[in-house]
């Protein structure tokens, strides 16, 4: 009876916390500074220009200051930049977009609380779930701001429940969604590329232990109907765009992700903050500009911060030159890494910064602690039909790419470990590293300080769909 109570509840709880939610993304959306989430400037821009085109922009004048328009991952850019010309009421773009992002977050909350039902049947663990997804204030910052993270976040998630969905399932809807997702998330992102692997690598499994279900896929072709043949026809344009794409860049600039300068003139690619900073800087530290060229050639970098951070850069690499430098081991550098992203996620990490007090980044720091004490005790590959330890091996992966190859290598190139290292960047993600330091605490503490008396809160894990 208890239970049923509490389950009659939950429509209400979830309402609460979405409702709570948006109206922290609402009024982020509407109250912040413009321009002062991290490269919303950029993020913007690059919307504006291709609000203009009926497709595809092209580099010119007027987009130098905004890096490269062409040769990118630009989902984001065409989807956003086409909503731009619904703004039919007197707001801002900016705001509107804004207002756009917020909805994006919301449905990226709701589908991660929809894909730990998958996880845990036992409401409390997935009310407690959706707390911390709720109030994260990162999330909430980016969620309310221009920013393709938002839809990379979305997409993330919707990978992950299609794909447990499909799993559970084996029904042929989720295997297209899921599908969809992990091709489109590269085209939003290059940083999603290493969760697509990991999905790829997952799905490969599956299939090489149950054959039966390529042979359903193959089947699906069959009858060959309207629906089947716009289903197969998106996933091979989506894979088109990938290898166009991806493949293009790798032909003509031998790698995926082209630097400015190999597709603009110098001249041009410096007009780019960003592409600027890392130029001067790589100059110097390369001896071929003296640190008084250096330091003037700054000048040209508009934005304050920016330009600050390449002087802060220069600085560092002047004192290198007197003094030499000692730099951190991977091992080292992981201890430091856990701790920045840690602030990075209960703090707001942007052009200003809003730092939590101490107290509170360490009971942060505890809850994550005794969550990743619980995983390393109570973890089995058997818990939720294997669905945790699928979400721990994707977890993993992408934060060892993340840490090891993507931040420890800008760390190797500016010898600043700041560099590029921000919270917002494990939000892809985040729902699963929430689900798994929320689902095994809950044995934590039952075994220890409760025994079974919680039980009547709690169902067997979902077991199919």
């Amino acid at each position: 009876m208890q239970n049923n109570s509490i389950k009659r509840l939950e429509p209400l709880l979830v309402f609460v916390f979405l409702a709570y939610l948006s109206c922290r993304l609402f009024s982020n959306a509407l109250l912040i500074t413009p321009f002062l989430p991290p490269d919303e400037i950029t993020h913007f821009g690059i919307c504006e220009v291709f609000s203009k085109v009926p497709l595809l922009p092209d580099n010119s004048e007027a987009t130098w200051h905004l890096g490269l328009v062409t040769d990118i991952p630009s989902l984001y850019y065409f989807l956003f930049g086409k909503l731009i010309l619904l703004n039919i009421v007197s707001i801002p773009d900016l705001i509107f977009l804004r207002l756009c992002n917020c909805f994006l977050t919301i449905g990226m909350v709701f589908i991660s609380y929809r894909w730990f039902g998958l996880i845990t049947k036992d409401i409390i663990v997935r009310m407690l779930f959706l707390i911390m997804m709720s109030n994260t204030p990162m999330l909430t910052f980016i969620g309310s701001s221009v920013s393709y993270d938002n839809l990379n976040n979305f997409i993330s998630v919707v990978a992950l429940y299609t794909y447990h969905q499909y799993k559970l399932s084996d029904s042929m809807k989720y295997f297209f969604l899921s599908l969809s997702s992990v091709l489109a998330g590269p085209l939003v992102k290059t940083s999603f590329i290493p969760l697509a692997l990991m999905f790829t690598i997952c799905k490969g499994w599956e299939w090489y232990l149950s054959p039966e279900r390529l042979i359903k896929i193959r089947n699906s072709m069959y009858p060959v109907n309207t629906r089947n043949i716009i289903a197969w026809a998106f996933i091979l344009l989506l894979i088109s765009f990938n290898i166009g794409l991806y493949g293009g860049n790798l032909l003509s600039y031998g790698k995926i992700v082209p630097e400015n300068d190999q597709i603009l003139p110098l001249h041009a690619a410096l007009k780019n903050r960003i592409f600027a900073r890392g130029w001067i800087v790589g100059e110097y530290r390369e001896n071929r500009m003296e640190l008084t060229e250096a330091v003037k050639l700054t000048e040209i970098i508009n934005h304050t911060g920016d330009r600050a951070d390449a002087l802060q850069l220069l600085k560092i690499a002047a004192l290198e030159r007197e003094h030499g430098v000692k730099l951190m081991d991977r091992i080292q550098y992981a201890w430091f890494w856990l701790r920045v992203i840690i602030l990075g996620l209960v703090s707001i990490l942007a052009h200003s910064t809003v730092y939590k007090p101490d107290v509170i980044l360490g009971i942060y720091q505890l809850i994550f602690l005794a969550g990743t004490i619980s995983i390393v005790r109570y973890w089995s590959h058997t818990d939720a039909n294997g669905q945790t330890a699928q979400t721990i091996l994707l977890c993993s992966t992408y934060l060892f790419i993340l840490m090891q190859i993507v931040n420890y290598g800008m760390y190797l190139k500016f010898h600043n470990p700041y560099v590029a290292l921000q919270g917002r960047y494990v939000l892809p993600v985040l729902p699963m590293f929430y689900g798994l330091i929320v689902y095994y605490p809950e044995s934590l503490i039952k075994r220890t300080l409760f025994g079974g008396h919680f039980k009547v809160l709690q169902e067997e894990p979902v077991s199919g769909h």
